[in-house]
Formats: structure tokens, C-alpha cells, sequence
């Protein structure tokens, strides 16, 4: 007797698209050769009236069929609100990467995840999902440039904002990097806590007894990073403050952006310096290393295949 394989799609909040997807599966389940079964479980009944549309060449029922269906897949539409994790082993859990939703998705998964369920989020809003990537980017700026930093320098934009910067080099804070809403939302915490009306005030000011209230040194911003670098059980003697720069701007290229745009945000003079990182992408990509390995093989197998 065959194996059904059983599918959720799952997310307790709304909104989601679970019954646009849980149809689009079975739609492709098709195409592999499987014949689906959705079961729809949401009191909206949307997978449901597709069916009842009479355009889709699968069955879709309104509740669990007593007896073993004739089906090679069965995708269960579950309902929103519904925070019970379901018993089957597989989920397919769909977002809107809204900022204000991230705390039931992260809540929903984690529920999943000690039960030991497999999870494949699928994002249903791509232009939110490009907004949330480029929050993920940062700025990619240099100690120095947080260092000399203002609060005057952030001019807020909505939920976003321009942070203008004295640049490496520059006389003037004549640039700018742009702040995501992830970005500028922690700053402005910290602003709140420190109860700063004064905006010609520095944007950092240091703590400690001998220096409370003055400007942060360059290495007292190295330092704290480094020692949340160590809080994350990231300990490596090659990693500091200026690692974050790097990894922001390998992070824009690997997100899709063009090498002028990470040449701007990065501030390079020369779009050579932005080629570097490029080309180590492509370097860790395809390493000649493995064709070595790979020809190594082929003459073992040579060697013993010809006379």
C-alpha cells in the first residue's frame, strides 16, 4: 500500500495566503505526477469555493475523509487563528514579512520547531519580502564615521530616515547611508533611554566614570562589538568592528543589489574596491580547489577502466 504524504499549510495569522498556496501546490503536485487531495479546514472556506468554481482538476473537501483516500498527497488548509501546531510532520508555513507581524511568525515557528516538525516558510508578498531583505543590508559603516555621528544627522523620513555621515576622507558630512526601519527603530530606543533632547549631541556618548557623557572613541566602538561578536559564541581573532562592514556590503550584493548601488552605499571612491568583494563571492562560489579533487577522481577511474 502507497504512502500519502501529508502536508499542512499553516500559519495562525491571517491574511497569509494558506489557501492561494495550499491550491498552487496542488496544482503542482500535478504536474509531478501525484494526485492531490486538499482538505479544506478554514471556516472562510476559500479552497472551497475554488473547487466549487468547477476550474480545478483536483478534490477539495471540507473536512478529514473517513477513509483512506485515493490520493497520493493530502495538503490540509488550516485555519487562521489556529495555534495549534498540526500533527503532521511537514509544514508549510506562508508570511507577509510585515514588521508588525514578526513576533507571531517567529512565536508560531518556534511552537513548531520544539515539536520537532520539518518547516518551510514561503514568503506570499514579494515586494514586502524585498523591503525585508534590504533591512537585513545596514549601512555597512565605518567606526570612524560612527564615531564623529550627531543626532542632528538623522533626518527621519516616516519609519525610515537618511543618516548624513563625515565619510572617510571628507571634510564634511556631504553623504549619507540610509536607515531601515530595523536599523533606526534600536537608535531611537536608545535615544528615548537616554532622555536626549540636545540633537547637537553626539549620537554615542560613552559611560564610563572618566569619559560619561563625551563622544565614543573608535575603540571603545570596536570593543562593545567585539564583545557581542563574543556573547553570540562567535570567537574569531580575524573578526572586529570593521567584519560588519564587510558583511554588510557582501550581504547587499548576495540580496540582488547592482555594484553601483553597493559602490554608493559602501562609499567607495573606486568601484574596483566594490569588484573585490564581488570576485570573492565568485572565488567561495566555484573554488578551483574542487576541480582538482574532481580530476584527481576521474584519473583513479581511468587508470582502472583502460588497460
Amino acid at each position: 500500500m502507497k504512502q500519502i504524504k501529508l502536508i499542512s499549510i499553516w500559519n495562525p495569522k491571517g491574511g497569509q495566503g494558506k489557501s492561494m498556496l495550499a491550491i498552487n501546490l496542488a496544482a503542482a503536485s500535478i504536474e509531478l505526477g501525484l494526485k492531490p487531495l486538499v482538505v479544506c479546514q478554514d471556516p472562510q472556506g476559500t479552497s472551497m469555493l475554488y473547487f466549487k468554481s468547477g476550474n480545478l482538476a483536483f478534490e477539495v473537501m471540507n473536512s478529514v475523509p473517513s477513509n483512506r483516500p485515493d490520493a497520493d498527497i493530502v495538503i490540509f488548509d488550516h485555519q487562521a487563528s489556529d495555534w495549534e501546531v498540526p500533527t503532521n510532520y511537514l509544514l508549510v508555513m506562508p508570511l507577509k514579512p510585515a514588521r508588525d507581524q514578526y513576533a507571531t511568525y517567529i512565536d508560531a515557528y518556534r511552537r513548531a520547531e520544539l515539536l520537532g516538525k520539518r518547516i518551510i516558510t514561503i514568503v506570499t508578498d514579494g515586494q514586502e519580502h524585498r523591503a525585508s531583505e534590504n533591512e537585513t543590508i545596514k549601512t555597512g559603516l565605518r567606526t570612524i564615521e560612527i564615531q564623529r555621528a550627531n543626532i542632528v544627522d538623522i533626518a527621519k523620513h516616516g519609519d525610515e530616515a537618511k543618516f548624513y555621515i563625515q565619510g572617510k576622507g571628507r571634510d564634511a558630512k556631504d553623504d549619507y547611508v540610509f536607515l531601515t526601519y530595523s536599523t533606526l527603530k534600536p537608535i531611537l530606543d536608545y535615544l528615548k533611554a537616554r532622555e536626549q533632547t540636545n540633537e547637537t549631541m553626539p549620537l554615542f556618548t560613552s559611560i564610563s566614570d572618566r569619559n560619561n557623557g563625551d563622544r565614543m572613541t573608535p575603540r571603545s566602538i570596536s570593543r562593545i562589538v567585539k564583545d557581542a561578536l563574543l556573547k553570540a559564541n562567535i570567537n574569531d581573532k580575524r573578526l572586529t568592528a570593521h567584519s560588519l562592514r564587510h558583511t554588510a556590503i557582501t550581504n547587499a550584493l548576495l540580496g540582488g543589489a547592482s555594484l553601483q548601488e553597493v559602490k554608493t552605499m559602501a562609499r567607495h571612491s573606486n568601484i574596483n574596491t566594490t569588484l573585490i568583494y564581488s570576485h570573492n563571492l565568485e572565488r567561495m562560489a566555484n573554488p578551483a580547489e574542487r576541480t582538482i579533487n574532481t580530476w584527481k577522481i576521474y584519473t583513479q577511474y581511468k587508470r582502472q577502466l583502460l588497460p
